[in-house]
C-alpha cells in the first residue's frame, strides 16, 4: 500500500518531548525526531515489546513506514510512543475505523 492508497485522513502530533498515547489499531505512518544529548524514542516493536532507540543530536531521526504501517495494538505501553530529552518530534498517523 502506498501513501496514495490511504482510505482515511492522516492526523499529526508535534511537540518537544513526552508521551503520546494512541487508540488500539492506530497506524503510524511516519516519525521525525531531533534529539539533544541522551535523547531516546521508545516505541512498540511489533512483537509485544518496546524498542528504545537512541536519537542523534541536532540531526533528524526518521521512520517512514510507507508500505507497511506500524499498527499499534494491545494496551498500556503498546499504545504509546515516548520521546525523552528530544528537541522536537512530528508523528503522522491514522486512527482506526470509528474514531
Amino acid at each position: 500500500m502506498g501513501w496514495y492508497d490511504l482510505k482515511q485522513t492522516p492526523k499529526t502530533y508535534a511537540g518537544a518531548a513526552g508521551t503520546l498515547t494512541f487508540n488500539s489499531g492506530a497506524k503510524i505512518l511516519q516519525i521525525i525526531v531531533v534529539g539533544a544529548g541522551g535523547a531516546t524514542i521508545a516505541l512498540p516493536d511489533g512483537k509485544g515489546g518496546i524498542a528504545t532507540i537512541p536519537v542523534p543530536s541536532s540531526s533528524p531521526w526518521i521512520l517512514e513506514e510507507h508500505h507497511a504501517q506500524r499498527i499499534l495494538q494491545g494496551s498500556g505501553a503498546q499504545l504509546q510512543i515516548v520521546f525523552t530529552s528530544t528537541v522536537s518530534y512530528f508523528v503522522e498517523y491514522m486512527e482506526p475505523a470509528g474514531y
